[in-house]
């Protein structure tokens, strides 16, 4: 009996031995963190990417990035980051060179492109475009700091205010690529929008940092509700018309009024202006000043003190834009005159020279294509040839005025 009862004893104390011995009592291994995504500001075609915690003390970025990684050679823009064992909120710094969507040049970063994501834990997705830079200046400028409240708020507001999905999970896809054609409805409407930054850059003759650091200026966050100033909206509707309708969009998207990213709530009149009449034999245009009074009710964006027109309203365009650097040499509002003066070095023909953006208040009557040109016919206007003579006998008008 005594014997059974060690026996019993021993095959116990074995089976317990043996369960130990097989890891079921231990603690689960922590899952890696990693973090991946699509860089894109255009097509990235080179870069580096740093991944640095935040320190919540500080509400900021560590002096150190936890890893720093290549983009992707194969895969444009692609990237991926083991940064365990951290967990929690992370900035996402990229730099490099990208494929610019509205003028299809190579451009460097002149500062890195960045995207904040409030909780890095299992494999999280954290792309980085313009949207999620402004991001990032939105939650610092209403918080003064990077948390997990203020980084989620801020992706949200971006998100709201220029009607796309999650800007830091939707895939990026450059609209200038045939790629584009085939995107989801998502992933165009977001596509556009980056376009349409990259077109806000080229309009404007600023920088990237410049036209995010002025959005940035224009955004204001109250409580749930995200808003941005009527002169920057009416300066991004510009260019997203201006996109949609170049040969560079390739999203099959091409009426604003058929995209919820047609931002803003009042109406916008784009008019391509040109120029009519005969040029002298061997002579190009090199220089046109005229000023026109804009139908009841119409404005453009322009300073109050100053009358001058923002940047990015009055765009060289058609010949002008084809023949070499057009200067908008000056763009002044003076209650309801609008004055344009246009110079380009080269010389161009008669056509298309100038794109104008106008804003249409909430309950002004929508004004015709033939009110506009009623007024254009009333324009004071001096054309110069290359050499600052006068060219007699040009008058303007417009070919299209587009309402969105």
């Amino acid at each position: 009996m005594k014997i059974k009862i060690l026996l019993g004893m021993l095959f116990s104390l074995a089976a317990m031995t043996l369960s130990g011995c097989g890891g079921g009592g231990g603690a689960a291994p922590a899952a890696p963190t990693i973090v991946s995504g699509v860089a894109a500001k255009g097509q990235f075609v080179n870069g580096t990417v740093q991944i640095f915690a935040i320190d919540s003390a500080t509400g900021d970025k560590e002096a150190t990035p936890r890893r720093t990684v290549t983009l992707d050679p194969l895969a444009p823009g692609v990237y991926t980051a083991d940064i365990s064992p951290y967990t929690g909120p992370v900035l996402v710094e990229v730099a490099g060179t990208y494929k610019d969507e509205a003028t299809g040049t190579e451009v460097a970063t002149t500062a890195p492109l960045r995207a904040a994501i409030a909780n890095a834990s299992g494999t999280v997705t954290a792309n980085v475009t313009p949207l999620t830079e402004l991001a990032v200046r939105n939650a610092k400028k209403t918080s003064g700091a990077l948390t997990a409240v203020s980084i989620n708020a801020a992706n949200a507001n971006i998100a709201s205010l220029f009607k796309v999905g999650n800007i830091t999970t939707t895939k990026p896809v450059d609209a200038a690529s045939a790629a584009a054609a085939t995107a989801s409805l998502v992933e165009k409407e977001h596509a556009l929008v980056l376009a349409t930054v990259s077109q806000l850059v080229k309009n404007s003759g600023n920088s990237l940092d410049k036209v995010l650091t002025d959005l940035t200026t224009d955004i204001s966050v109250s409580g749930t509700t995200i808003t941005m100033a009527d002169k920057s909206i009416a300066i991004f509707k510009v260019a997203l018309f201006d996109f949609m309708t170049g040969a560079n969009n390739k999203t099959l998207i091409t009426d604003p009024n058929a995209t919820p990213v047609n931002i803003g709530t009042f109406k916008l009149a784009h008019l391509k202006i040109i120029t009519q009449g005969t040029l002298p034999a061997g002579a190009a245009i090199g220089g046109i000043d005229f000023s026109f009074n804009l139908p009841a009710g119409v404005t453009v964006s322009a300073d109050a003190t100053t009358k001058l027109v923002s940047p990015g309203i009055v765009v060289g365009s058609g010949l002008a834009a084809v023949t070499g650097t057009t200067s908008i040499s000056l763009a002044t509002l003076n209650g309801s005159a609008l004055r344009v003066v246009l110079a380009n070095a080269q010389g161009f023909g008669v056509g298309e020279f100038v794109n104008i953006g106008c804003d249409i208040p909430a309950g002004t009557t929508v004004p015709t294509k033939a009110t506009f040109d009623t007024a254009l016919s009333l324009a004071t206007i001096t054309v110069t040839d290359l050499a600052g003579a006068t060219i007699p006998g040009i008058t303007v008008t417009t070919s299209t005025v587009d309402i969105f």
